[in-house]
């Protein structure tokens, strides 16, 4: 059967390419992080933490994304609310228990890890709707202000039409994949292989797209709060 060798490339074969590439992916990044980090003064905030390295990291954490500091809650409140939702949503999803042992049988012969406690259902359902309702508002503001304002053409690429699309697409495959062993019992494991196929691609891309941010915004933010520190002065 076609099913079987599909699966089994799936779910051996193509977790391996996808982890190759993105560690490739992850190296040159953080490089290019690294060398602008050298080269750049501390990012905009909070302008001075008083040498205060322990304050300097706290404030670039939470200071800084509160909503009277963060210019994109002074310019749209609401969706700075969406974006918050979603981002939460998002982090949340990952602790399901589908999502851990996935992740558990890749590397449970390498690692021991400790009982985890999983997001259950009916939450993992509703925080799909969640991340898929916030995803899909600003991707259509997205398009909407895209579509209205001709300097945003200007300097948007072809990347930023790419990646949201993709998660969104990850997460209505994966709210379905959820849902498809009462609503399509036979098409659940065509349904499932999807879902991993999509996530997998996500992965391989999100070091050459602008959610990489997720990933590096804890080590760029303790960076530049200890630059902040720095600055400031003991």
């Amino acid at each position: 059967m076609f099913e079987e060798p599909m699966v089994v490339f799936i779910s051996t074969m193509l977790p391996l390419i996808t982890l190759f590439i993105f560690i490739y992916g992850v190296a040159l990044r953080f490089l290019k992080w690294f060398m602008i980090w050298k080269v750049l003064p501390a990012m905009g905030g909070l302008s001075s933490y008083r040498g205060s390295r322990l304050k300097g990291i706290f404030n670039s954490f939470v200071l800084d994304h509160l909503p009277s500091h963060s210019l994109a809650a002074r310019r749209d409140m609401a969706f700075y609310v969406i974006g918050v939702g979603m981002h939460i949503a998002f982090i949340t999803l990952l602790l399901t228990k589908a999502h851990i042992d996935s992740i558990l049988a890749l590397i449970k012969q390498y690692v021991a890890i400790p009982t985890i406690l999983y997001v259950s259902k009916p939450f993992t359902h509703i925080l799909s709707i969640i991340f898929i309702s916030c995803l899909t508002l600003m991707l259509a503001r997205r398009l909407y202000q895209y579509a209205a304002n001709k300097s945003l053409r200007v300097i948007s690429s072809i990347g930023d039409f790419i990646a949201v699309p993709l998660l969104l697409v990850t997460g209505v495959t994966g709210l379905i994949a959820a849902l498809s062993s009462q609503l399509f019992p036979d098409y659940r494991l065509y349904i499932i292989a999807s879902h991993m196929v999509v996530v997998q691609v996500f992965i391989m891309y999100t070091p050459f797209s602008k959610f990489f941010h997720g990933i590096t915004s804890i080590i760029v933010m303790t960076l530049s709060g200890l630059r902040k520190a720095a600055l400031g002065g003991d």
